[in-house]
């Protein structure tokens, strides 16, 4: 399952590359793109509850709390950073710091998992 997931997502990458060289108008490669990204979203994401369920993934959540602290300063940094180099831009300063605590969060979870010794 861990392999179709990581095909499809790679092959959502390609077409994400070629929507960028010939356009976004191109709407039979922009589904393509959207259902080859969700389907290999989802089944990495039933992979890794399959393995967390059978105990050959342990997730160490007081690890990743001590740890979840660097992603976070590194991500909203450059996310602030981002948002002064680029004004324009679209995105207020909770949406960046919320960004970053869900990206910190996961981060230090997936740093912080052990395959269980067979």
């Amino acid at each position: 399952m861990q392999r179709a997931g990581m095909i499809l997502v790679g092959l959502a990458l390609l077409q994400a590359i070629a929507l960028m060289i010939f356009g976004r108008d191109n709407s039979y490669l922009l589904a393509s793109f959207g259902i080859c990204m969700l389907g290999g979203g989802i089944l990495l994401a039933f992979d890794g509850m399959k393995k967390l369920a059978s105990g050959k993934v342990r997730i160490q959540p007081l690890s990743a709390i001590k740890m979840a602290p660097v992603p976070f300063v590194i991500m909203a940094g450059a996310g602030f950073l981002l948002r002064f180099a680029f004004p324009d831009s679209d995105r207020s300063p909770t949406q960046i710091v919320a960004t970053a605590f869900f990206f910190a969060v996961f981060m230090s979870l997936y740093l912080t998992a052990y395959r269980k010794p067979a």
